[in-house]
């Protein structure tokens, strides 16, 4: 299965000029824990960096920092780690495990931003999977039934 069939196309983004306490007030208006800083063209947005809310509370309330001040770019990412709309699941599972993120923006052959998935949708993709696999015991004994009826 292609992560494309699983990811989030809408993303809070914002530019590397972005000063932080915008960056928080999208988060609050957007209900997410990150948004992906892009450089944004004619082409699209290309993701370049990401910001949590920990990096937040790390780099600018905890040190008291003016966060009209900072920039995205200065609290952002710079090692952007991301997955292409065609990888696999399980590919893009082992990318964030090896990379240590939760959170993985998704972007096209051009390299422009379409969406973002997070653990939190693997897990809920999981889950659903898991329960649906939970039943073939079940749906097994009910066929075997049937048969030994009709034997």
């Amino acid at each position: 299965m292609s992560i494309g069939d699983l990811f989030r196309r809408d993303v809070v983004t914002c530019t590397r000029e972005t000063p932080a306490d915008e960056v928080a007030a999208l988060m609050r208006s957007g209900h997410v824990g990150d948004l992906i800083v892009v450089d944004a063209d004619d082409q699209g947005e290309r993701p370049v960096g990401i910001i949590t809310d920990r990096d937040l509370v790390l780099e600018v309330l905890a040190p008291q920092v003016d966060a009209q001040a900072v920039t995205a770019a200065d609290i952002m990412s710079w090692e952007l780690v991301k997955a292409n709309v065609d990888d696999g699941v399980e590919e893009v599972i082992a990318v964030m495990c090896a990379n240590g993120v939760r959170r993985l923006p998704i972007a096209d052959e051009k390299g422009m931003l379409v969406g973002i998935v997070t653990v939190d949708d693997l897990i809920g993709w999981l889950a659903v999977s898991l329960k649906s696999l939970s039943r073939l015991t079940a749906r097994e004994y009910d066929i075997e039934r049937e048969r030994r009826k009709q034997a």
